[in-house]
């Protein structure tokens, strides 16, 4: 009996781009180290986001799982079983985005945790991290999350998020910080396009590619809703792929189908560069695996989304020698 697309999707060695540590914890686990009564909001609000919700209501439902990961013990073991869950989907490389919360020991030991987690990982994954500025966070605390990223370099962190809420306001507060972060070689995510209130204005649409000119993106999260100014500095600026979320851009109501989605436009008549990734793999129930089945849905052949596999291992936020060697072990 010959293989079904899902098999030979699951098979493939594979990257995961975006995926953020507390919309990816697996059920599983969270229930391990909850209360009935935490697990039981939990369920509830995963069953209201499979039916899709509003964009500013997705970020009320991670309550849910900062409740539960209330110790650095749960925090570090949340790590592994998110690992061991993408190594289970046969990702090779993962890269985990995270905020840093003071559980009573301060911020830096919650890093620390996430970096004994990656330690005791499967050898089978490597795993990375990328810290976390909402778009309004304190000057402050932009600054001492940059500067822990700087310190914890060589023990795993290796780029800066750069997302939350993306109508709010307030990001130009914490471009020095983002500059220092690029000064010192860390590479960035810019979550961008996430809703149409970033561009309903003209104002906005110019606001908009005047924050990609300056920041300058390794890569762009999501890329949905994009004025025309900012699509044409993206096409001007083809190595910087959009990383593609098809699942939770329905479900956080930016698109009413995966098939919609501008990024996968751009890639098929303009040829730019999309990774694909999950975004929250607990939240929108899904896998990359999931994902790329998705794309095979949307027209694309299966040698175009073996392609895009394939682009995934060069866009990561990895060193060029553990690029070419997660590269060796897949034959890319």
């Amino acid at each position: 009996m010959s293989e079904t697309l899902n098999e030979i999707i699951r098979k493939i060695p594979k990257v995961e781009l975006h995926l953020h540590y507390s919309g990816a914890v697996p059920l599983r686990y969270l229930k391990s180290v909850s209360s009935d009564v935490e697990y039981e909001l939990l369920v509830q609000g995963l069953k209201k986001l499979a039916n899709g919700v509003d964009y500013h209501d997705v970020f009320k439902y991670f309550s849910h799982v900062y409740k539960i990961l209330n110790t650095y013990e749960k925090i570090e073991n949340g790590l592994i079983a998110i690992a061991t869950e993408q190594l289970q989907d046969n990702v090779v490389y993962l890269e985990v985005r995270t905020g840093l919360k003071d559980l009573g020991k301060g911020t830096e030991e919650y890093l620390c945790a996430l970096l004994r987690g990656i330690k005791r990982c499967p050898a089978a994954i490597t795993v990375k991290l990328m810290l976390s500025l909402r778009r309004n966070t304190p000057v402050k605390e932009a600054k001492d999350i940059v500067g822990l990223a700087i310190k914890y370099r060589k023990e795993g962190v290796v780029g800066i998020d750069v997302s939350g809420d993306s109508t709010l306001v307030g990001i130009e507060k914490i471009i020095p910080a983002i500059e220092l972060a690029k000064k010192d070689c860390l590479l960035l995510s810019l979550h961008l396009g996430e809703s149409r209130e970033e561009i309903d204005t003209p104002a906005k649409k110019i606001a908009q590619a005047k924050l990609l000119e300056i920041i300058k993106p390794d890569r762009i999260g999501h890329g949905v809703f994009l004025s025309q100014q900012s699509v044409a500095w993206l096409l001007q600026h083809p190595n910087i792929p959009i990383e593609v979320c098809p699942s939770s851009s329905v479900l956080a109501g930016m698109i009413e189908h995966h098939s919609k989605h501008p990024g996968l436009g751009y890639h098929l008549n303009h040829k730019h560069l999309i990774v694909v990734g999950t975004d929250d793999p607990l939240l929108f129930q899904t896998t990359l695996t999931k994902e790329y089945l998705k794309l095979l849905e949307h027209s694309l052949s299966l040698d175009q989304v073996k392609q895009i596999i394939a682009n995934s291992f060069r866009f990561a936020f990895a060193t060029n020698d553990l690029k070419q060697k997660n590269a060796n072990r897949c034959n890319l």
